[in-house]
């Protein structure tokens, strides 16, 4: 049995007993998936809503977890994800965005505390973990044209009680940040170019994040039809062994296109997408990219995030 299973079943013994004072419905929802649809001729403009977590009210404030799993609506097989899939949102979905509100009693004489969040493309739920005696997740789907209807898009939320949490989450103000991409690119991408196979690796080396010591956490998603190869440091880093490419890079020499670099992501394949995601707290350097050359004109495209803790 895990710590967690064992500190959920002693808060149910200690609170949700029958015979303690306000104990709660057991039956009461704890999660749910569900595949939302807007619907143009039953549906507000400003999107559908459904409630996936309505939990008991505890006595005293206790660490609830949850967690939050999305669908892909273009490829409804695909397993669920904890970001969204890039493709989810505009006009081949009809989906517009994303709202998460949270809705939380901390003591009964306060009233609600509500909390909102937004997300974009390729990001994760930035908090998995508040203080609360009681608390209601509902998710806001909004259309990009109400007038038509949206393609269903599953999404499964989850909560329980905990014996612990993480204070960084209840303290940090700055949430996941999209990277600032100058124009022409779209905020969030970046777009590389395929050189050939014996040139310059510098040359189409594109910088993703530069170095950020406050950084907690990046992720890089290959949302393009051809391998990319991501670089941990900076691209004037060599081999002075002859034949040995740059880093990072996918070879410079006549010999063949071989990968050289901290990771290589593979291209859009089936509508599933390749993904890096750092682990907490690990690297604060600088991260390049290089698109794998001789693949002309083709064009390697990546979602790029950098973030750290918590918004709420």
């Amino acid at each position: 049995m895990s710590r967690d299973t064992r500190a959920y079943l002693s808060i149910q013994n200690a609170m949700m007993g029958g015979a303690k004072p306000n104990s709660p419905n057991p039956n009461e929802r704890w999660g749910k998936r569900q595949a939302m649809q807007y619907l143009a001729k039953n549906s507000n403009v400003n999107g559908i809503s459904a409630t996936f977590v309505s939990s008991g009210m505890f006595k005293n404030n206790v660490p609830m977890a949850f967690g939050f799993r999305f669908g892909h609506p273009q490829v409804p097989e695909a397993p669920l994800r904890p970001f969204i899939q890039p493709g989810t949102f505009g006009a081949p979905t009809n989906i517009a965005g994303f709202l998460v509100t949270i809705t939380r009693s901390i003591d009964a004489k306060t009233g609600p505390v509500v909390d909102t969040v937004g997300l974009a493309e390729g990001e994760a739920m930035p908090t998995c973990e508040l203080l609360a005696r009681q608390i209601t997740i509902a998710v806001t789907v909004i259309p990009v044209d109400p007038s038509a209807d949206a393609l269903p898009w599953t999404i499964e939320v989850t909560a329980a009680p905990v014996d612990s949490i993480d204070c960084d989450s209840l303290t940090e103000i700055n949430g996941w940040v999209i990277a600032q991409i100058p124009n022409p690119f779209i905020s969030g991408y970046r777009t590389l170019v395929s050189g050939i196979v014996d040139d310059d690796p510098l040359v189409t080396a594109v910088q993703l994040i530069t170095e950020n010591p406050r950084r907690k956490q990046f992720s890089v998603m290959n949302v393009g039809t051809i391998p990319v190869a991501i670089g941990f440091g900076p691209p004037y880093q060599y081999s002075l062994t002859p034949g040995k490419p740059f880093f990072p890079s996918w070879g410079t020499t006549a010999l063949g296109s071989f990968p050289f670099a901290t990771l290589i992501l593979p291209p859009v394949t089936g509508g599933i997408y390749s993904r890096y995601e750092s682990p907490i707290d690990g690297f604060a350097g600088e991260v390049w990219a290089i698109a794998k050359p001789g693949l002309s004109p083709a064009i390697g495209v990546l979602n790029v995030m950098e973030g750290s803790q918590s918004v709420l």
